[in-house]
């Protein structure tokens, strides 16, 4: 039995092997920058669309003694494209508008989970129309 734990690798072995190793790194590199998604810059009217602006908009505390107040809260697109908010806090606002989870957003003053607020905001123009999601990336 001998002491030797694997084979004597020959120069061209070496270069074989040194060949795949960096084919195994470079290959998805290349792969990953032809396959690359193109970028576009948007135009002012197409931001201009995506940031509807308000005529109105109201933001009051919540009274916390209101019937049914700890239970009945949310945002809700209203016809001719307002937005009704009611008994929000500041984190469902944020996680609202940015499409976060719960356990996406942490931080900031506890005031943010705790202070409730009822938000009426009428829009510059009834054209505007708001819906789903889009009714979140208004806040």
């Amino acid at each position: 039995m001998s002491n030797q734990i694997g084979l004597r690798l020959t120069f061209a072995t070496k270069v074989v092997l040194e060949t795949a190793a960096m084919a195994a790194v470079t290959v998805p590199i290349a792969v990953g920058m032809l396959d690359a998604p193109a970028i576009h810059a948007q135009s002012a009217a197409q931001t201009a669309r995506a940031n509807p602006k308000f005529d109105v908009a109201s933001i009051k505390p919540a009274k916390p003694g209101a019937p049914g107040a700890p239970f009945m809260f949310g945002v809700r697109p209203m016809p001719g494209g307002g937005i009704n908010a009611t008994n929000v806090t500041l984190k469902l606002l944020i996680q609202n508008a940015y499409g976060l989870q719960d356990f996406q957003l942490s931080g900031g003053p506890g005031w943010i989970e705790t202070a409730r607020y009822n938000i009426e905001a009428k829009p510059d123009s009834p054209a505007v129309r708001t819906s789903g999601r889009r009714c979140s990336k208004i806040f």
